[in-house]
């Protein structure tokens, strides 16, 4: 379907702030005055035109009144784009702020929630605006370059980034929104009390084992923010760094607290580094599981790509030899290392025997859960040093996971602005270094971009019935069993790779057509909250840091 017709899905208030239109038409205008070289103005000053690079020229000579009214238009775009998402952004925060103050003081539950929906209603529609804007200015502004002498592309960018809405994310409002429900359905008594959405500091990452069936689901990106509200309404984000409970505010706290939220992001940056060697074992013993084979062993930190933290997490999840094919009934089993015991852990000259004995005699550990972990740790040793397994693939991540406190019968977690990244570096010394160095230029062979979201919904028993009914919606494409690793190997790997995923070629035809986001051209080619990779050969780790 062409660009212009998906406008017809902008309706209401929205609707006339979209010109692709008349944008559309005054290109082909300037290509009409082109052809007939009409209408051209002798000279005009390049400080009339905002997106002129002064230290190029001071003027342009030749340009047509056309090209003139095409920059003026763009102007007035960007204008009301910027206004309307002020307003309703506002109005929403203290929509959200007054139903906050009624919380406690003994309102209907029924008409609170009612109107957390409309917020939620309204913040998808605004989302869904605001993204629909940012296309319609990228696909205008490539047809522009593309069929006249004036290249305003780039200067465009530069002051479109600048705007606010652009970068738009409307974190602190998906925040607030979590919390108010779960408050609504406490003080209804239909979940547990005094819990919003979880804050920690991650100190109960350190859990073992654990066993769940997960289902996995790709999502369109103009369905993130539709899927974030569903989940909300019964289940809460589940969020590093905030260890406030907003159940310990009184109603006079909440204006302050939903100034705070703004601090704070509804997800975490993840990255996973997964290990396999030059024969593709563990690929070939995923893709071809048919026991209890199939393991996957991964490194995982929570931060900046660039720069792992002081502690890591190993982790081993292992595929059970029963359930249906759509659902990854694995067992997931990990524990916590420190970043610089990571080389000795993989050559195997260093094992965590020692420092288990030291937290058992400073009674930080029980001897019990000690021996579990060693036993843990020296297995997923073993099967590292046994079949000589490197840094392989990376992915990189922003998630939100959706938990009510510890209680793992119910996870659902959403991976945004997924990348793939080839850990596979010659020139890397692996006496002192396990993963690539990222602030080095990586060619844009190395780095995939993946257009969907992935929805996992991860459970101990069966599914609740909003989940059964979110399932059945409609918005979930079945990702028939999808993996980040697997996916990432066949497309770093071609040559090496015996057999693809089952899977791979519906995804692939899937990604062939990219939900929403335009593939473009030059500098066009990736949405900038994910990443801008110049049409260079290089880039930098940057540009992914900011976008993830």
């Amino acid at each position: 379907m062409k660009f212009g017709n998906s406008l017809k899905d902008v309706s209401g208030i929205y609707s006339q702030y979209v010109t692709y239109r008349t944008l559309k038409k005054l290109v082909r205008a300037i290509e009409l005055a082109e052809e007939g070289n009409l209408h051209k103005e002798p000279e005009i000053s390049a400080r009339q035109l905002w997106w002129f690079d002064s230290t190029a020229k001071t003027s342009i000579s030749n340009i047509s009144v056309e090209e003139v009214a095409f920059i003026r238009n763009l102007e007035n775009e960007i204008v009301r784009v910027k206004r309307l998402h002020a307003a309703k952004y506002s109005e929403l925060k203290d929509q959200l702020n007054d139903v906050f103050k009624r919380i406690h003081g003994g309102f209907d539950r029924d008409m609170l929630s009612s109107e957390l929906d409309s917020i939620a209603r309204q913040l998808v529609a605004l989302e869904r605006f605001i993204r629909q804007s940012k296309i319609m200015f990228y696909k205008i502004l490539k047809k522009h370059d593309k069929r006249t002498p004036l290249q305003v592309g780039t200067w465009m960018l530069v002051r479109l980034e600048q705007e606010p809405f652009w970068t738009a994310a409307f974190d602190d409002v998906v925040i607030g929104l979590s919390d108010a429900y779960a408050e609504v359905r406490t003080f209804a008594g239909l979940g547990p009390t005094g819990k919003g959405a979880q804050f920690r500091d991650g100190a109960d990452e350190g859990a073992e084992d654990f066993v769940r069936k997960t289902q996995k689901f790709l999502i369109k990106s103009e369905d993130i923010m539709f899927i974030k509200t569903t989940v909300i309404k019964y289940l809460p984000l589940d969020i590093f760094g905030r260890k406030k409970d907003p159940a310990e505010l009184g109603p006079v706290d909440y204006a302050s607290y939903l100034d705070s939220l703004r601090n704070f992001k509804d997800a975490a940056v993840i990255n996973s580094i997964y290990l396999d060697n030059d024969e593709l074992d563990m690929y070939h013993d995923r893709v071809g599981f048919e026991g209890p084979r199939g393991n996957l062993i991964r490194v995982r930190w929570y931060g900046d790509h660039a720069n792992p933290p002081l502690y890591l997490f190993v982790e081993r999840k292992t595929r059970r030899p029963f359930g249906s094919y759509s659902i990854d009934d694995a067992v997931k089993e990990r524990f916590r290392i420190k970043e610089t015991n990571m080389v000795g852990y993989i050559s195997g000259e260093w094992n965590m025997g020692k420092k288990l004995e030291t937290m058992v005699s400073r009674k930080k550990i029980k001897k019990e859960a000690a021996e579990k972990l060693w036993i843990t740790s020296n297995d997923i040793q073993m099967e590292i040093t046994n079949k000589h397994l490197c840094a392989a693939v990376r992915t990189v991540c922003r998630r939100s996971a959706f938990q009510q406190g510890k209680d793992q019968s119910l996870r659902l977690s959403l991976d945004t602005n997924l990348h793939m990244i080839d850990e596979a570096d010659a020139q890397r010394d692996p006496t002192k270094t396990w993963y690539r160095d990222l602030s080095k230029r990586l060619s844009l062979s190395e780095v995939v971009k993946f257009p969907y979201a992935v929805l996992e919904i991860k459970t101990q028993t069966d599914p609740p019935a909003w989940v059964v009914d979110l399932m059945n919606s409609g918005v979930l494409i079945d990702g028939d069993r999808y993996s980040k690793f697997l996916y990432g190997t066949a497309q770093f790997r071609p040559s090496v790779v015996r057999f693809p995923p089952p899977w791979l070629e519906r995804v692939t035809f899937l990604v062939k057509e990219p939900p929403v986001t335009p593939k473009l051209v030059s500098l066009y080619d990736t949405d900038k909250d994910a990443s801008v990779l110049s049409a260079s050969s290089s880039m930098t780790a940057t540009p992914l840091a900011s976008g993830v």
